[in-house]
């Protein structure tokens, strides 16, 4: 008898034996106990209401995203503006049906889409569930309709790299179980909890109810309620799955004698396709997988092998691509740490600055510290370039000449050796534009020294303005053993200098215009303030303003000082 003869008797009988296994399995399984069948039931109950719960959560999380991505309702959040709020909400349809409720960082609503207005102590509450990252889950909340149960997805706001407010996505727990009982006909209910989180004791509790515990997601697993499904296992359901088990049965028995010796020419053709499908499991489970042969099998199969292939590439550059947005975002913090944490107050004299950058990392910075108990030190600079080698080169910069300027030298004298510094250690031919000053109290005398950098405007106390003195001296990091003035110039009493980097000046529009130094100069001139920290919020919001919808070009970096009476 010829091989392949007895191989496919053997498939044959093979499958026959199996097709009679079959349908014996299926003649036991209609004998199941209604218990069995009830558990089954109940497990698929639980996981429609979980893929219902997870819809569900997905809507609330499109509405959240495309709060905390309209940036314009951001900016009116951060500048406690309800009115713009809620034109943005009502302009951009961002509540579907649902709940919303914007608060501010002290946890105050400025905007709600319902009738009615959050208790007194809705803040109080919304205290102990709010976090610096997105929280959800149910839980039972008084939003001034009475005290229900909702689903809840909560997400700080962040704006300039500070988190300016919160929205909350709310969705009665109600709606979902009605829905959720539209979807699945099974006489869905919502229970309510008894003592001590147990189920409750009525009539539509049944032996064929199915109860599925509904746990605050924001406390330590406390039982809001039950959702109280039927799992009745209807005779005529029972008769009906076992002739259809049955047929199925015959049906495999037919087939099985016609399909059986196939099998063994079908495993052997796809033999390379089960390879490709073992790589593509282990790629999904994030593991290492063998190379594919694209050679072998059919043209589809090796069109197949050379695809995952490719996926196996593309996975491996996904997975790079994530390590190096960790990475940056680590770095991001990082250099926020370098920073000064607040203003600077001593004596009269206050220093504020803030740094927006255009990526990950930045390239500018500043700082302010006390130097001795009369004189007071400053400084801004901006790296040449973008990214991550401005980022670190920066912060070598920074540590050189803090721990220089600590030793209360002369700024030109400073600024010369973190150059011979700099310029030692340069790889990779990078260097920075630095203004640097010494404020001394008891002479009011400004010394400063400029290492190619813009030079400061000077307001004084009758709201004259003007640029300081330039050097002409070059930048720092580029030719070692320069030497660097240091200018001396008295200051008027009440006097203010703002600092800044040339990302203010060259910021541009959607018409390719720049904002310019001379409407910089203009709206110092103009301004009232006289408090550093109001006048550097009034001229960064005039550069946004400004720029409206047009991607941030370069670091925007302010640091505004002013001097006592």
């Amino acid at each position: 008898m010829p091989l392949r003869t007895r191989i496919a008797l053997f498939v044959g009988v093979a499958t026959l034996l199996l097709s009679v296994i079959f349908v014996i399995q299926v003649v036991v399984s209609v004998r199941v106990t209604d218990q069995s069948a009830r558990r089954d039931m109940t497990v698929l109950i639980e996981a429609m209401w979980q893929n219902h719960v997870d819809d569900e959560s997905a809507v609330e999380e499109e509405i959240a995203s495309r709060i905390r991505r309209d940036v314009e309702l951001l900016n009116a959040v951060f500048q406690q503006r309800p009115d713009a709020v809620l034109e943005r909400m009502d302009a951009g349809g961002l509540s579907e049906g649902r709940a919303v409720i914007i608060l501010d960082q002290q946890l105050a609503p400025i905007y709600t889409n319902l009738a009615h207005v959050p208790p007194a102590y809705f803040r109080d509450t919304i205290s102990r569930m709010v976090r610096t990252s997105d929280t959800e889950g149910f839980a039972q909340l008084d939003m001034g309709g009475g005290s229900t149960t909702y689903r809840l997805k909560i997400v700080p706001l962040r704006f300039r790299f500070s988190v300016v407010g919160y929205a909350i996505v709310a969705t009665p727990l109600s709606r979902i179980v009605s829905y959720f009982d539209q979807g699945v006909e099974l006489n869905a209910k919502l229970l309510a909890a008894g003592a001590d989180g147990v189920p409750p004791e009525a009539d539509f509790v049944g032996e064929g109810t199915a109860l599925i515990p509904l746990t605050d997601g924001f406390t330590h697993g406390r039982v809001l309620g039950f959702l109280a499904v039927s799992n009745e296992v209807s005779a005529e359901l029972r008769q009906t799955r076992w002739l259809q088990w049955l047929t199925g049965g015959l049906v495999v028995v037919f087939v099985g004698h016609l399909l059986g010796g196939l099998v063994w020419m079908v495993k052997r053709a796809f033999r390379p396709l089960d390879a490709a499908i073992d790589v593509i499991d282990r790629l999904t489970r994030g593991e290492e997988a063998p190379p594919l042969d694209t050679s072998t099998g059919t043209i589809e199969i090796q069109r197949l092998s050379k695809a995952v292939e490719a996926l196996r590439a593309a996975h491996a550059n996904q997975e790079a691509l994530h390590r190096l947005q960790a990475e940056l975002a680590i770095a991001s913090e990082l250099q926020q740490a370098l920073l000064p944490r607040g203003p600077l107050l001593s004596e009269g004299v206050a220093f504020h600055g803030q740094m927006v950058p255009s990526q990950e990392v930045a390239g500018d910075y500043f700082d302010y510290f006390t130097i001795d108990d009369r004189r007071v030190g400053f400084l801004i600079a901006d790296v040449c370039g973008k990214g991550t080698p401005a980022a670190l080169f920066m912060a070598m910069s920074r540590t050189v000449v803090r721990s220089l300027a600590m030793t209360g030298r002369p700024p030109g004298e400073v600024l010369a050796e973190a150059n011979r510094v700099l310029a030692e250690s340069n790889d990779q031919n990078l260097f920075v534009t630095m203004f640097y000053g010494i404020f001394d109290r008891v002479e009011h005398l400004l010394l400063y020294a400029n290492a190619g950098h813009v030079s400061p405007i000077l307001k004084s106390g009758d709201g004259e303005v003007a640029y300081l003195p330039e050097t002409g001296d070059l930048v720092l990091g580029m030719i070692p053993d320069l030497t660097y003035a240091t200018v001396e110039m008295p200051l008027a009493p009440r006097s203010l200098l703002v600092c800044y980097t040339d990302g203010i000046p060259e910021a541009f529009d959607d018409s390719d215009s720049q904002f310019g130094d001379e409407r910089l100069m203009m709206l110092v001139r103009q301004s009232p303030n006289r408090d550093p920290a109001e006048l550097m919020q009034e001229l960064q919001t005039a550069v946004l303003d400004f720029a409206g919808r047009r991607p941030q070009y370069d670091d925007i970096t302010l640091c505004i000082g002013s001097f006592p009476g």
